[in-house]
């Protein structure tokens, strides 16, 4: 619960960009390869609308990219695919479908002004005096890669939203009594004294039977086991390496140049100085007060519009009839009053910059590694197919590699996890997870096909040796068992001591006095509250985390324990900082308007599958996994 409260956490303007992109994550790009699927059959109908296969692999893609990206490729695409997160992802689909069918069932409409208005109201648009600023509007879109036009988009399906859910929304909160109780909770700051017990002072006296030692090593065979290590030999294809080594003349340069001259030609540029009133007659009366020749400051001023430079404008800069107004100006004119959602807006064109083609000099790098990089991927390709074939024909790998030139890498010994007996890393980090997947799943004398890895090269690997995992003899690790027994000891030691010290402290001082006679370090904590720790992932004055959780559940003069990469650490309540939430009013109205976002997220997810329920959803389950399969 307390993670929700966190997460729901946040400005206006956050919201709004975070319901944008959940809206229209699915609609957004992806490559050519899923292309066919949209003549095809829909992977769900909703009422009189449906998901394509298109918009489903769009949104599938993007959710396996992102999870790969955070998790740094340490989570495989298969690995994705069984968390079912396709189903989760066709829900919010259809639920998007379902509003929207609802939306025009109901013939629900929004104006233009009213989209304006409510754009202009958001808070992180505002300047300095509370005035709608179009140049933060800009920047804050366009940093989270949106376009105006789109925004503007959003922005009108998120009113006819509210028009269709107001009515839910209207009067929905928690009791203040209940608010406050929570609040309180969640900010109270608490202090805590902690007592560290750490093995290294735990003195272990005697010597270990052999009957003892015996038992611990029948009992933790798993601790004792070797892993399986695997020498392996692997070569890289460098596609820098393969273009650096090709030469190009200046024959082909010129050819190149003479057959590519439409690459290089820059598309005609407009210097433009837009105005934005907020009423057409302001507009109206700028445009005939431009066209006298007035300074345009004086002008904006006058008729209270904002002014903004855009230098080197191309058409895709602009919305449509923007656009298409604009490049139909010459130098010095202005353009007709244009309506649109953030006010009446025109342009003036200070100087056009005609289109122009670039000269062989300017374009001649440019050219040359544009020409390395088209020869390089044929004879990449070409390089790969002959390693591939000469591996299929029973050729070793290290000929191969001095056939090509190319250099090849020996690892003597490494586990699944990249380490070898030493617990070293021993592959290099970019191809790590790569070579690990493949090596280990070999034959030994096998060779891999080749493998593509994410940062543009390629790599094969062979298997020299398996040395499977195996349980050494008693024999030969009782000096590591007796190092084991005496870790045992330490643990039971400063575990009866932490047990003792829980079971005799009743204050805070009788906690302390007893870790001095034991010789152990006492700490007081800086003040936490429980948001603090939720948002904590390291230790805390070296105390973990979960410890100190533990003490916020702990009843008055009593203590807890637990363990710690070191030993054990106990803590009691300190004692608890005294909160004025009249002094955190901001916080509390932050905390009161997620709540209340909270429960009318709830409200609106119920309503919407009442919906579905009465929309007549279908889902074709045979489409549906064989997209999941093939992705």
């Amino acid at each position: 619960m307390l993670q929700t409260f966190r997460d729901h956490s946040g400005s206006l303007f956050v919201k709004i960009l975070f319901g944008v992109l959940v809206a229209s994550f699915a609609l957004w790009g992806v490559g050519d390869v899923f292309r066919d699927y949209t003549t095809m059959r829909p992977v769900a109908t909703v009422g009189k609308s449906s998901v394509s296969q298109e918009e489903f692999l769009q949104a599938y893609q993007r959710v396996i990219n992102n999870l790969q990206v955070m998790s740094k490729g340490k989570v495989s695409i298969e690995e994705i695919k069984k968390m079912n997160v396709y189903q989760r992802i066709l829900d919010d689909l259809i639920d998007v479908k379902v509003v929207k069918d609802t939306i025009n069932n109901f013939g629900l409409v929004t104006t233009d002004d009213a989209v304006r208005n409510y754009i202009q109201s958001i808070p992180a648009f505002k300047n300095d005096k509370g005035q709608f600023d179009k140049s933060k509007f800009d920047l804050l879109v366009s940093n989270n890669g949106l376009t105006e036009a789109g925004f503007i988009k959003e922005m009108r399906e998120t009113l006819l939203q509210q028009q269709l859910f107001g009515t839910l929304d209207q009067g929905v909160a928690l009791p203040a009594f209940y608010e406050d109780k929570i609040f309180q909770e969640l900010q109270q700051e608490r202090v805590f004294t902690v007592v560290n017990i750490p093995l290294s002072q735990m003195e272990v006296s005697g010597t270990p039977t052999d009957v003892e030692l015996e038992q611990i090593y029948k009992g933790n065979q798993a601790d004792f086991t070797s892993p399986e290590y695997r020498k392996i030999s692997f070569l890289i294809i460098d596609p820098k390496a393969v273009r650096d080594g090709i030469k190009i003349d200046e024959t082909q340069l010129r050819e190149a140049y003479e057959s590519r001259k439409g690459n290089f030609t820059i598309p005609e540029t407009r210097d433009v100085t837009q105005f934005i009133f907020a009423s057409k007659e302001n507009a109206q009366s700028a445009v005939k007060t431009l066209m006298t020749g007035q300074n345009t400051q004086d002008v904006a001023k006058k008729y209270q519009g904002e002014i903004r430079q855009i230098d080197q404008a191309t058409p895709d800069k602009f919305v449509q009839n923007q656009s298409s107004a604009i490049f139909s100006l010459t130098a010095g004119t202005v353009s007709d009053v244009i309506d649109s959602a953030l006010g009446y807006t025109i342009f003036m064109v200070t100087k056009i910059v005609p289109e122009r083609v670039q000269d062989f000099d300017t374009v001649k790098s440019k050219l040359e590694d544009d020409l390395k990089i088209d020869q390089s991927n044929d004879e990449l390709y070409a390089l790969k197919n002959k390693i591939d074939d000469a591996l299929a024909s029973g050729a070793k790998l290290v000929d191969v590699a001095k056939e090509h030139n190319l250099s090849i890498q020996i690892v003597e010994m490494v586990d699944k996890s990249g380490a070898d007996a030493s617990a070293k890393s021993v592959l290099p980090a970019d191809y790590q997870n790569l070579i690990l997947e493949n090596a280990f799943l070999l034959a030994e004398g096998a060779d891999s096909s080749i493998l593509e890895a994410a940062n543009g090269t390629a790599v094969v690997v062979h298997v020299d040796k398996i040395t499977p995992q195996a349980l050494p003899e008693f024999t030969q690790i009782k000096e590591k068992i007796t190092a084991a027994w005496q870790e045992m000891k330490r643990q039971e030691k400063a575990a009866e001591i932490a047990q003792q010290i829980v079971k005799d402290a009743d204050s805070v001082e009788k906690l302390t006095t007893l870790a001095k006679k034991k010789g152990l370090t006492v700490k007081v904590l800086k003040p936490v509250n429980r948001i603090d720790m939720q948002k904590q992932q390291e230790p805390l004055d070296d105390v973990s985390v979960n410890i100190i959780r533990q003490g916020f559940v702990l009843e008055p003069h009593k203590a807890a324990y637990g363990p710690t990469p070191h030993g054990f650490a106990v803590i009691m309540l300190n004692k608890t900082v005294p909160f004025d939430a009249s002094k955190e009013k901001d916080k509390r109205t932050s905390f009161s308007d997620s709540v209340k976002n909270m429960l009318q997220q709830d409200l609106r997810r119920g309503y919407t599958t009442y919906l579905r329920h009465h929309d007549k959803v279908s889902i074709n389950d045979e489409i549906l996994h064989r997209l999941i399969n093939h992705s």
